[in-house]
């Protein structure tokens, strides 16, 4: 019993090593040029191989096959022979993915392990022991970091996390994404941007950028849709709103989902979007492992997340301003930040503050936690993980992302209707029938059914405190009117 527990605990996790490991129980085992891999039987596992047949690794997880606009099933086939110089047509080919996945790369003269564009199938590595998997339970880690007593003090102060690839165990590190793992050397390179982010549009390009984020998310979407049975995380917040706007033509077959534990604010609004536009929505927490889940994570690279207006004055970041920007309450990890800092290719600084939250907050502080979530669903995938939707929201001009225009506009494109609701706020509170006049005027009322408008008007109504005082100086009127006569 204890064992089919620990092994459930696991779910969706894997480890590689030169075969020190002690094998876990029921796991699938597989060895290639002296690696020997050890997966959850809930992980998907394809074989990859070259052009010449060669076998040429392992890729792990739920990879989603752009050009196909399908799951990837069966063994993955590269374009090219497994060698070195073949590395950046590789990279190519491995951009065409998006989702959830890990690819273990054994070549003739390379061996490497690259993340997903997000490493939301978060990795764990020890050089010194020359291993890698999915979390430090998995690895059995049991030695603390020196810091870790120091990490733990500024966490509990802050609420934050590690960044940087630490851990509070010595000697392992998460693979940040856009980083690859050289098995030969143990050393950590980057592979993207090489030299230059993205070039912001012009103004007038901006539409053609959002149809193809639209296009893009609402295919990966269709893709996990028509390869499993899913359920979507539905909130107040903005991810979760473009998700549901590119799912207009698949909700009958989406169950959504909004926890417990999120704010009073998400389960009213999910409630009332559930309620008007007749989705299978439930406020719960369940267990269902015929399920994937799809979360609304990774917008933020499109909203301009850790930017400030005064940035476009500003020539140069440091350590120390990257560890207020996030939070941190003190100097503990500001070395290892101007490190990173350090490394980056030359980017304006708004690239680095995009990439800075991709490798150092979504890797770093949302990614580990899906594992958790693998333990209820069949498996966890952000749709907007995703190298060409980060590189189309990093080319928006800079005034355009900072006006938070990306949500509003997705929903304007896909479902209008959606911008009817707020974002992250009570519904119509506080603003009466000013708000209310003015929801009259949208085209997107008008283009409601009748159903659909009676319940916005008892929406408006119930929750608008400017109504109640309107109604209560009327009674006050009256009252003195009928004692006048």
């Amino acid at each position: 019993m204890q064992r089919t527990s620990k092994m459930n605990g696991l779910r969706g996790q894997f480890i590689l090593s030169r075969g020190t490991q002690e094998p876990h129980p029921e796991w699938e085992c597989a060895s290639q040029f002296g690696w020997f891999l050890q997966t959850h039987p809930s992980l998907r596992l394809h074989n990859v191989f070259d052009t010449t047949g060669v076998s040429a690794g392992w890729l792990l997880g739920y990879a989603i096959d752009t050009g196909s606009q399908r799951m990837l099933s069966g063994d993955w086939l590269l374009h090219c022979e497994a060698s070195q110089e073949n590395c950046s047509s590789i990279e190519s080919q491995l951009y065409s993915l998006a989702g959830r996945y890990v690819l273990i790369l054994l070549g003739k003269d390379i061996q490497r392990i690259y993340a997903d564009p997000s490493a939301s199938l978060s990795t764990l590595y020890s050089a010194d022991q020359q291993v890698v998997g999915s979390t430090a339970s998995a690895l059995g880690a049991v030695d603390p970091s020196p810091l870790a007593a120091q990490i733990s003090r500024t966490r509990e102060a802050s609420g934050t996390w590690y960044p940087c690839g630490l851990t509070e165990w010595r000697n392992l590190h998460v693979l940040l994404p856009n980083h690859y793992l050289d098995l030969n050397s143990w050393v950590v390179r980057r592979h993207w941007p090489e030299c230059n982010a993205p070039i912001p549009s012009k103004l007038r390009d901006t539409d053609a950028t959002i149809r193809e984020i639209c296009q893009r998310l609402a295919a990966n979407i269709a893709a996990v849709v028509a390869d499993h049975h899913a359920t979507m995380e539905l909130t107040a917040g903005r991810d979760t709103r473009m998700l549901l706007a590119c799912s207009k033509q698949l909700i009958d077959r989406i169950q959504f989902e909004t926890s417990p534990t999120h704010s009073a604010t998400d389960v009213d609004i999910s409630a009332k979007l559930a309620t008007l536009f007749k989705l299978n929505h439930h406020v719960s927490q369940p267990v269902n492992l015929r399920h994937a889940l799809l979360q609304g994570a990774a917008g933020e690279v499109g909203r301009a997340f850790y930017w400030r207006r005064s940035d476009y004055q500003q020539l140069a970041l440091s350590g120390k301003e990257i560890a207020e920007r996030m939070h941190f309450p003190d100097t503990t990890f500001v070395p290892q930040l101007q490190d990173w800092l350090d490394e980056l290719p030359q980017l304006s600084i708004f690239a680095k503050l995009d990439l800075l939250y991709v490798e150092q907050r979504l890797a770093m502080a949302h990614a580990p936690a899906n594992y958790e979530r693998d333990c209820r669903f069949a498996f966890t995938l952000f749709p907007l993980s995703d190298r060409r939707i980060f590189e189309l929201m990093m080319s928006l001009p800079p005034s355009y992302r900072l006006r938070q225009a990306l949500c509003p506009d997705i929903c304007k494109l896909r479902w209008p209707e959606l911008n009817l609701f707020p974002i992250n706020s009570p519904y119509f509170e506080g603003v009466g029938f000013g708000k209310y006049r003015k929801l009259l005027k949208q085209s997107t009322f008008r283009g409601l059914n009748r159903e659909q408008r009676s319940f916005l008007r008892k929406q408006t109504f119930r929750t608008s405190s400017l109504v109640h005082l309107i109604v209560d100086d009327l009674k006050k009127v009256w009252r003195r009117l009928f004692r006048s006569t």
